[in-house]
């Protein structure tokens, strides 16, 4: 995550998020959530002593607009990475929604899903066979939000399904949904599916890798796991929504793409100031050691990513008033993003609610 968009995420958690929790009489939450980033960690240069923004001190509360964006562009690397994989072995791909009926009590909603899910996957012994020998892994994500034009409570799964072998799937998942919302309580004609498939053949009839598809899908299931308007929204329905999802997991991993959650867990692990040196080349002078250092985020500022000292300070590690320059010249030339990356990025900031 860029600086300049971690600011931009703070703001908004302290414009929009704190305020409707504290609203909301969730007061230890909103505190919280408006203490997260309050200290970034930054890489000092062992040579120039060019301190280079890293990341920030998370709370890690799944609210949160700085700690949702981190940890889902976490998934959304990983993922695309190991599906891209898939594809290339010549394995297909499959975005599949589930939802059931919106409803006004979330709790029932939820319930509800969640034990059709069971039956879908593992308890319903026809519908699980089938699915299984269709797909062998999967990635499977919660999103809640309401209804466009109900405004009731409309939870959903997004799942993106590992396919060793060309089949059609539509009627299946169509009854086999149905009839486990049915088994799970629900009503005869509930149990909604969307399914799509991630890759395009070519003019010869080919299989062909749709980069773009795959990170619109990764970036569709991945993005948020609720999707409300803080500010407009009513207090009884924030604790509603927060009551609801106490411990709940937005995303779960199985069958072949079951290490994809370990590596996630990697990438999320708490920074460590006592490490005395890390490998990070500087993008001014080009050292490749740096220490981890902590600064006050009120206190920095920054340009590019690098976080520009006062101006006497500036004068002392580089001897000259042509630091911005000097940036310029260096930046992109000694580590470049890799390009599916940085446009997992930009997806996800333009289709999510943080970018609003």
């Amino acid at each position: 995550m860029k600086y300049e968009k971690f600011l931009k995420l703070r703001k908004i958690n302290n414009e929009v998020v704190v305020p409707a929790f504290h609203r909301a009489g969730l007061s230890q939450i909103a505190n919280k959530i408006e203490s997260c980033g309050a200290i970034s960690i930054l890489y000092e240069c062992s040579s120039c002593g060019t301190r280079e923004w890293k990341g920030f001190s998370r709370c890690k509360d799944k609210f949160c607009s700085c700690c949702n964006a981190v940890k889902t562009l976490s998934w959304l690397a990983r993922t695309y990475d190991k599906f891209a994989e898939f594809l290339k072995e010549g394995k297909y791909i499959t975005m599949l929604s589930l939802t059931v009926r919106d409803r006004s009590d979330l709790r029932i909603n939820l319930d509800l899903l969640n034990k059709a899910w069971r039956l879908f996957y593992h308890d319903d012994r026809s519908s699980a066979r089938e699915f299984h020998w269709k797909f062998s892994g999967g990635v499977k994500s919660l999103e809640v939000k309401t209804g466009e034009n109900s405004g009731l409570w409309h939870p959903h799964f997004h799942c993106l399904l590992i396919k060793d072998r060309f089949s059609y799937d539509k009627a299946f998942l169509d009854y086999a949904w149905k009839k486990c919302v049915k088994l799970a309580g629900g009503d005869d004609d509930e149990g909604i599916c969307h399914i799509e498939s991630i890759y395009i053949r070519d003019e010869n009839g080919e299989k062909v890798f749709d980069r773009d598809a795959l990170i619109k899908a990764i970036v569709e299931s991945f993005k948020y796991i609720s999707k409300m308007d803080y500010s407009s929204e009513k207090p009884e329905r924030i604790s509603e929504l927060v009551e609801c999802l106490k411990g709940v997991r937005q995303i779960d991993t199985f069958g072949c793409c079951k290490n994809i959650g370990k590596d996630v867990e990697e990438d999320l692990k708490d920074d460590k100031l006592d490490s005395k040196i890390v490998s990070h080349v500087c993008q001014v002078c080009g050292c490749s050691e740096a220490t981890l250092v902590d600064m006050l985020t009120d206190n920095m500022k920054s340009y590019n990513g690098l976080v520009l000292l006062d101006k006497d300070e500036m004068k002392h590690h580089y001897r000259s008033d042509d630091f911005v320059d000097i940036i310029k010249e260096y930046n992109g030339k000694l580590i470049k993003k890799d390009d599916d990356h940085k446009t997992l990025e930009e997806v996800f900031y333009q289709s999510s609610i943080f970018d609003n």
